[in-house]
């Protein structure tokens, strides 16, 4: 069976939630729209806004809506896989276990800050949010889950996936099982 590359955060964990509000409680709440995923650019003041990747406890968070049940029905077609790039150097303490309990079909997780390295054959797609980590597949292995966040990155995607709500699974598979 192949193998379907799934990010965690912003994709299945909303991660920029906790993060947004770790910020403004601990240094205050920016006034304007935060549409650069990276917060820390928003508090140049504060020497390490990272740590909170390092303190994140995945469990204060319930998946993204429609993730659970859209990755079980492809796990009928594709071995997932999380992908995680670790943050700033930071692994959270409790990722992979919070991803075997909502996620108890996956067949594996990857912590690495180079997911390029897992672009091999037997991998279909890379869902990720962001395309700084798309780029290192083939463009028809991108799969660009869609945020609000800017991307400092332009490149061609082959799929789109605006939500998990709305995701086709059929239309996915259909695309994806060669």
């Amino acid at each position: 069976m192949k193998i379907l590359l799934v990010d965690v955060d912003l994709v299945v964990a909303p991660s920029d939630v906790h993060w947004r509000e770790y910020l403004g409680e601990k240094h205050g709440y920016v006034k304007c729209a935060m549409t650069n995923y990276n917060f820390g650019s928003y508090y140049p003041h504060v020497e390490n806004a990272y740590s909170f990747w390092k303190d994140l406890d995945y469990f204060d968070m319930k998946p993204i809506e429609g993730s659970i049940e859209k990755l079980k029905a492809l796990s009928q077609y594709f071995q997932i896989v999380f992908l995680s790039a670790e943050k700033c150097g930071y692994s959270s303490k409790n990722k992979k276990s919070w991803l075997k309990e909502h996620y108890n079909f996956l067949t594996g997780y990857v912590s690495t800050e180079e997911k390029w390295l897992l672009n091999t054959d037997k991998v279909v797609g890379l869902i990720d949010d962001r395309l700084d980590n798309l780029k290192g597949f083939e463009v028809n292995k991108r799969i660009i889950y869609k945020t609000r966040y800017d991307q400092n990155t332009d490149c061609r995607v082959n799929y789109t996936i605006e939500d998990w709500t709305s995701f086709d699974v059929d239309d996915f598979h259909l695309e994806y099982m060669y």
